[in-house]
């Protein structure tokens, strides 16, 4: 594996952390302190914002390495993980 798609795993894993905190709270399995611990100031449209930008470098990645098949599943799936945490902060 190269440092950069080594690079992109790692941000992809903390996001990933991030969202699964956030989607959590919102469902009560954890409190609100614990997330607010854990995301240390990241609201919901921020975290969108970023997980949008690791997915076009995460694509980018993808294409030199993999056919496109299984990566427009995985972007439908990040637009209506943006698409929630951004009604959530509204």
């Amino acid at each position: 594996m190269n440092a950069a798609a080594l690079r992109i795993a790692i941000e992809g894993q903390r996001l990933l952390n991030q969202i699964g905190l956030r989607l959590a709270s919102d469902a009560g399995v954890v409190d609100s302190l614990q997330l607010s611990a854990a995301s240390q100031h990241d609201d919901t449209a921020r975290l969108a914002e970023a997980l949008e930008i690791w997915m076009e470098a995460y694509a980018a990645q993808w294409s030199t390495v993999s056919q496109g098949s299984g990566l427009r599943r995985l972007q439908d799936t990040v637009r209506e993980l943006t698409d929630y945490l951004r009604f959530q902060s509204v």
